[in-house]
């Protein structure tokens, strides 16, 4: 969570036109960064429950290569 304090030197705070204490203007697109980043993260299993949802859906299916190397295998087995 971000601070906001009224320190002259704290970063997260600035004087506005009148001397009033204000939030940086960076803060607003620091904290919608900070949401979009934890979304990606998310959808890419960058987070253990979303790896755990990735790999719950992973498809198992054989691929063409596999299925060519499994066919000649066994044909080799056949011929010997």
């Amino acid at each position: 969570m971000v601070r906001v304090t009224c320190s002259d030197r704290s970063p997260d705070v600035q004087a506005g036109s009148t001397g009033q204490v204000r939030a940086h203007p960076l803060l607003s697109t620091l904290l919608s960064l900070e949401t979009v980043i934890g979304r990606l993260e998310s959808e890419a299993g960058f987070t253990p429950a979303s790896r755990s949802k990735l790999s719950a859906s992973e498809v198992t299916r054989m691929g063409k290569l596999d299925e060519m190397m499994a066919r000649r295998a066994a044909e080799a087995v056949r011929l010997a």
